[in-house]
This record gives structure tokens, C-alpha cells and sequence, in this order.
């Protein structure tokens, strides 16, 4: 039994394909939003998956012609679409209907220091107008600002891979010597998204492979590949499963193909119904969804060219009783819908969530039924 079937692989209803897909995202009215970065647009299509319009050049504030340089990142609320123009360091702001607002520039602090650089891949903006910007170049956590571009400060730095044998070695190195190697500094991370009550979801598949293997039993946080963080950057994810919640858990095993995979590296997360979240492993292919208590419920998808596979996974964003897939190989994205032994995982849920335990009790015995 699987909690979702395909439906359609959806192409981005124009005529002219995309080479680069950044990202994929869902807002309240079940809009989609398509990042193509080698073409330097936004791509904006209604619940049917039919275009609406793009975005691409606009006029800025000082009338001058502006575009994109390599936008890798979209997010949209009810009043705005923000784009992450990541190669231009900044963010760009529109309204719902694509007209250009304002541009948010990188973040005056001396916490940046002189030599860093700005490069936002991906962001979420809370109910309150506070944003929250991932960039692929800062390693000293989220970047927090307010909706005026403000810095705030940063939040849930990833914490630091150690070598201990390097440590060990750099005690019997002079000054020079030690200027010359490598620095011990967090890594950064690679996604974000929000869920109804604020709390933001990011995901790092950079971490060291043997401290996230380590973290799969103890399900130490400071090494997972995914991270709940509140308002203050304290990481409150639960982690009540057997395992930690960051994939696959035998790591050591080989595919099909006889090839080792490896931990698994996450590419995005997804806020599903009741409560759950979704990750997607690049390695894989492989979607896998916990409930609010960090319990595994499935895992669905697979690497190849069948029907429902993709050849490199990409952003996933939910689509109401939809799941939507990006393919970054390809130029679409796989649309699935969720089965009816889905659909009793979200009652059973539902009615957990509403301390309805009797009728919980019901759709997991109709759960183990199947």
C-alpha cells in the first residue's frame, strides 16, 4: 500500500523548456511558483499547474530596467512574491499579480564582516512580516531580518564538524602552520520552510557523513540533516522515533545497482497536514514523511525514468491532497496523490491531534488492516 499514487508528470505549460530548475513552491491558494535559474525568470501557474505569467525584467524603484542573475529561491504569502536573486545578492519583492515592490539588499551588520557574501538561496517570511533567509555563502546560521530588510541577527547555527586527530595535530603547529589549514567553521544550510505557527524547518546536506551516521541512533540534533527552529533559533524538533528523522537509516546498505548510497543528503522539506513534514533525499529519490513526534508513517519514491520516478530529486511543496516533486534533471514536475491508506495515516492523525482516541484507534487498526 502506498500513501500517495502518481498522477502526471507536469511541464510548465510554455512552449520553450528551462535547463535550470531552483526551486518549487505552494502558497495558501495552491498557486504554484517555479524558480528557472538558467533563464533567469520566476514562472507562476495557477492550481491547474497553467501558466499565469512570469517574471523576469521589471522596472526598479530608481526607473531603472533591472532583472534576475541565477534566482535560485521563491517564496509567496497573501500579499507578496519574494525571490532570492542570488547572484545580484539581494531580494527582489513583488505583488500578487508580479509587479515590482521594493528590493532588499544585503544586511547592514558588522556581524557579516567586511569580506562576506551575500547569496540567498531560500527564504520564508512568518505572520508577523519577519524574514528568514538561507544563503549558500553565510555559515553562521539563518538569516533573520523584519519586512523593512533590517538585520536581526542569526539563528540555529549548524554546529561544527571536529576532526579530533586534526585538533590533536594543530596543538604541535607553529602560527603559520595553523594559518594555513583548514578553518573549523559551521556549514551552511540549504533549505527552509515554515509551518502555520511560525516555526521554521532547514536542511543541511553538508554535514560530515560518520557525525550524521553517529546521530541516526543517538538522534543527537546538533548533527541532523533537518532542524525545527522557534522565533529564538532554539531547535525544538521532536524526536520520539526510533531513529532520527533525517532518512534513510541503513546507510551501509546498496542499492539495487549494487552501488553504495550513503546517508542521506536532504535537498527540501515540506510542511504536510496534521501536523506532518516531509524530506526529500537527493541520494534516493526518496520522499520520507513524520508525523509532529518525529515518527516515521512512510516512504515513497525511487531513482530512474518509470512512471513516478525522478532522475534527480528536487524541492517537494504540498498541493493540498497533492505532493509536487521537482525533477532538477528534467523539465517538469511529478505530481502524486494521496492514496486512501494515505488518506487514514492524516485521519488517524486528525483525530490524535483533536484527542478523538477512540476514533484514532479505529483508522490505525484500518491502517494495519492494509
Amino acid at each position: 500500500y502506498s500513501p500517495y499514487k502518481t498522477v502526471d508528470f507536469q511541464t510548465i505549460g510554455l512552449d520553450e523548456k528551462f535547463d535550470d530548475a531552483g526551486d518549487l513552491f505552494v502558497d495558501y491558494a495552491n498557486k504554484v511558483y517555479l524558480v528557472d535559474t538558467a533563464g533567469n525568470r520566476v514562472i507562476v501557474m495557477n492550481e491547474f499547474y497553467k501558466l499565469d505569467f512570469t517574471i523576469s525584467e521589471f522596472v526598479n524603484e530608481h526607473g531603472v530596467h533591472d532583472a534576475f542573475d541565477s534566482p535560485q529561491g521563491v517564496f509567496a504569502n497573501e500579499n507578496h512574491i519574494y525571490v532570492c536573486d542570488t547572484l545580484n545578492n539581494r531580494i527582489v519583492i513583488f505583488d500578487r499579480e508580479g509587479n515590482f515592490e521594493k528590493i532588499l539588499e544585503k544586511p547592514e551588520s558588522a556581524l557579516f564582516g567586511e569580506d562576506a557574501i551575500y547569496q540567498p538561496v531560500a527564504m520564508a517570511v512568518d505572520q508577523y512580516g519577519r524574514i528568514y533567509v538561507v544563503s549558500k555563502t553565510t555559515n553562521q546560521g539563518v538569516i533573520v531580518m523584519d519586512e523593512y530588510g533590517t538585520f536581526n541577527g542569526f539563528i540555529g547555527a549548524q554546529k561544527v564538524n571536529y576532526n579530533p586527530l586534526e585538533i590533536l595535530w594543530r596543538r604541535f603547529q607553529t602560527a603559520e602552520q595553523r594559518a594555513r589549514s583548514s578553518s573549523y567553521i559551521p556549514v551552511s544550510f540549504n533549505n527552509i520552510s515554515i509551518d502555520s505557527d511560525g516555526f521554521i524547518y532547514v536542511t543541511n546536506k553538508s554535514i560530515d557523513e560518520s557525525k550524521q551516521m553517529a546521530a541516526i541512533r543517538s538522534k543527537d540534533a546538533s548533527y541532523s540533516p533537518i532542524k525545527k527552529l522557534n522565533s529564538a533559533g532554539k531547535e525544538i524538533l521532536s524526536r520520539n522515533g526510533f531513529f532520527d528523522p533525517g532518512g534513510e537509516v541503513e546507510v551501509n546498505s546498496k542499492n539495487s545497482e549494487k552501488k553504495f548510497t550513503g546517508v542521506s543528503r536532504i535537498e527540501d522539506v515540506a510542511i504536510g497536514p496534521e501536523g506532518s513534514w516531509s524530506i526529500v533525499d537527493q541520494n534516493r529519490c526518496k520522499i520520507y514523511t513524520y508525523d509532529a513526534n518525529g515518527n516515521l508513517l512512510f516512504i515513497f519514491g525511487d531513482q530512474g525514468t518509470q512512471l513516478g520516478n525522478v532522475t534527480k530529486a528536487g524541492s517537494i511543496a504540498y498541493q493540498g491532497n497533492y505532493l509536487l516533486m521537482l525533477d532538477y534533471d528534467n523539465d517538469f514536475f511529478v505530481v502524486y496523490e494521496r492514496t486512501e491508506y494515505g488518506d487514514l495515516l492524516i485521519d488517524a492523525l486528525a483525530c490524535e491531534n483533536n484527542r478523538e482516541y477512540d476514533k484514532a484507534i479505529d483508522c490505525w487498526k484500518a491502517v494495519l488492516q492494509r
